[in-house]
């Protein structure tokens, strides 16, 4: 997802539909290669456990030793130096760490330089104490992670809905570490498990240590295992999206009264004084919420893959839905494994690598015949896609959530988000996906 200046600035919504309708008509699938049960019945073993908990366990530890993109908040420290929270904050801007006013939009209108500064001060580099203390909290809504504490989007061009400042999402139930607030007092810096960036405050509730390791390090939970599933907590709708880990245990009223109580889903609530409140819910496992993780098995990449299938486009997770790097991680967090947020980085990090830079088409698609097994992850500059194994003719397919457009020819509609395609559609420059991947990649067994 950090390529999508280089992607978009070329592809104009007009000029996508053209290209699309001459390279891309006959890439998109949606007959029977657009089912679950088509792949399940295609794939040796489908069911058979490929990693344990115990192993899984230990191949997290090992992705977090080579990316530091993912982190284990509760071995973090408690205090940091303000020079290094400073240092977090420049990171998180990404593209809008220099002081040179980018080209943005806002509301239709280029950014000025007053508004660009405004922004930058809002961040509150001059108010970082000497030495800055965490302070612990946990998310009780949906809530958008941010590269500036700006709530207005920002874009490329007047009429784009992406939003350039949108990092990434958190589901409710998330455990972060708040290290700075801004100048107006609307936003909190945050160390997620896999982000950094601003958060609204209203989004998050401050907790004790205790009961923020509820969430932080929970010993039971609930997996949702639908692409959206909605729960009531306090008589406020939160919303989870898929692979979304609910603590489960025993609280009544109260985060301290531990000691009555039925055991439930542990929904966060923010009191009045932005503390937390622990709502004790009934859990309804079935097949929107499952009691742990689900078994690591290729069968389980294949099914929780389709769950999403049709669902939007969403560019950092705008309008409740997964861009391409967001999609395969929800799909692998359903099992436990935790992958890196960004594809660059998912590309780098996963234990299973085979390169295909510099080999033929032919070659590309015989190692993808021959090595590549179905939940693993394809790579290209600035996508990423999961493979599903082969069709009957033998072409390789996959499933993506992809911003690019491509044709259902049953109902002449074109279509983007997460659908299923071969290799074979092009990108700006004339360039088919099997030609351009770089390497795909995947958990080790």
């Amino acid at each position: 997802m950090n390529w999508k200046k280089l992607i978009l600035s070329t592809l104009l919504f007009t000029f996508l539909i053209a290209i699309t309708v001459t390279t891309e008509a006959a890439s998109g699938r949606f007959g029977i290669e657009a089912a679950p049960g088509y792949w399940l019945s295609r794939t040796t073993h489908a069911q058979e456990v490929i990693l344990t908990p115990e192993q899984i366990s230990a191949q997290n530890q090992d992705l977090q030793l080579r990316d530091t993109s993912i982190i284990d908040l509760t071995a973090s420290p408690d205090r940091l130096p303000g020079r290094e929270v400073r240092q977090h904050i420049m990171a998180a801007m990404q593209d809008f760490w220099q002081e040179k006013l980018p080209e943005e939009y806002v509301g239709g209108e280029l950014l000025t330089w007053d508004r660009w500064q405004q922004a930058r001060r809002n961040c509150n580099l001059a108010d970082l104490p000497e030495e800055a203390e965490a302070e612990y909290a946990v998310t009780v809504q949906r809530a958008a992670l941010r590269l500036l504490p700006v709530s207005k989007a920002w874009n490329d061009e007047p009429d784009e809905h992406y939003d350039d400042l949108q990092g990434t999402v958190l589901d409710p139930a998330e455990a972060v570490l708040i290290w700075h607030k801004s100048l107006d007092g609307k936003f909190a810096f945050v160390q997620a498990e896999d982000y950094q960036g601003w958060v609204s405050l209203d989004s998050l509730a401050l907790a004790e240590r205790e009961d923020w390791l509820r969430y932080a390090a929970p010993a039971q939970v609930a997996v949702v295992t639908q692409n959206r599933k909605t729960l009531e907590a306090g008589g406020i709708s939160q919303l989870y999206q898929l692979g979304a880990a609910i603590p489960l245990g025993k609280v009544h009223g109260s985060t301290g009264s531990l000691e009555a109580g039925t055991r439930g889903l542990l929904l966060p609530q923010r009191d009045a004084e932005g503390w937390l409140y622990i709502d004790n819910c009934p859990a309804d496992f079935d097949e929107t919420l499952h009691e742990g993780y689900l078994p690591c098995t290729r069968g389980n990449f294949i099914a929780m893959a389709f769950k999403c299938l049709g669902d939007a486009y969403g560019w950092g997770g705008q309008d409740d839905s997964v861009d391409c790097s967001s999609f395969v991680q929800d799909v692998y967090r359903t099992m436990g494994l935790k992958i890196p947020r960004d594809a660059d980085h998912q590309e780098l990090t996963l234990l299973k690598q085979v390169k295909m830079t510099g080999l033929s088409t032919e070659a590309r698609y015989a190692a993808l015949r021959q090595q590549a097994e179905p939940g693993d992850l394809l790579f290209k500059p600035g996508h990423v896609m999961m493979y599903l194994g082969t069709d009957a003719s033998g072409t390789p397919l996959c499933i993506h959530s992809t911003s690019g457009y491509f044709i259902n020819e049953g109902t002449g509609q074109y279509v983007q988000g997460v659908l299923v395609s071969d290799l074979t559609y092009h990108n700006s420059a004339g360039e088919e996906a099997i030609d351009g991947l770089t390497s795909f990649a995947g958990v080790w067994h």
